[in-house]
């Protein structure tokens, strides 16, 4: 099943305004390997006749946790379902996907210039930044190695306090805890 995406009349048609969803936790399958792909959805567009019903949009994202499609089709997918069903005076989707392999793959698309005025704040989703995720299970001990030579341990060193005793990465989890160190950062 489908999710329709609903739309409502733009109150205000005459002007030139910015609106914004974002979807940090979207979801979709790799067509692949059939696991779960996760992306930080951002959508801008300026509205002309009509605006999406946002409980709409919501459920239609959500109904691609059961797609199987590579981020490029499902980043497109959206855009060209919203440009569709909106007509708006312009639209842009910035999908910044979680990386799987090591690799993040960020797709972005516009319908053209956005309308001259228009206030366009950067959409606000931060730089990739490498992960633990690939070390299954991390134990350092870092009183026994010089501060001037972190320990060997996937980088690890990057996300660490100077102090920190004994550090654990669940396979389960990205947080990361410390058994003897109340002040040290519970996820990365």
């Amino acid at each position: 099943d489908k999710a329709e995406l609903d739309i409502v009349p733009n109150p205000r048609p005459s002007e030139a305004y910015l609106v914004r969803f974002a979807a940090p936790e979207f979801t979709s399958l790799c067509p692949v390997t059939g696991q779960p792909d996760f992306a930080h959805i951002v959508i801008d567009y300026v509205p002309a006749e009509w605006l999406v019903e946002s409980k709409s949009l919501k459920l239609y994202l959500a109904s691609f946790r059961t797609l199987g499609a590579f981020h490029e089709d499902c980043t497109m997918r959206i855009a060209l379902d919203l440009k569709s069903a909106l007509a708006p005076k312009w639209l842009r989707i910035g999908a910044y996907w979680y990386p799987r392999g090591g690799i993040p793959i960020d797709v972005f698309w516009q319908t053209g210039e956005p309308p001259q005025g228009l206030w366009l704040p950067d959409q606000g989703v931060p730089p990739y930044r490498s992960t633990l995720s690939s070390c299954d299970l991390i134990v350092c001990h870092l009183m026994k190695w010089p501060a001037a030579q972190p320990p060997p341990c996937c980088g690890l060193d990057q996300f660490l306090p100077s102090k920190a005793a004994v550090l654990r990465l669940s396979s389960s989890s990205s947080a990361i805890t410390s058994s003897q160190n109340s002040s040290m950062p519970q996820s990365v």
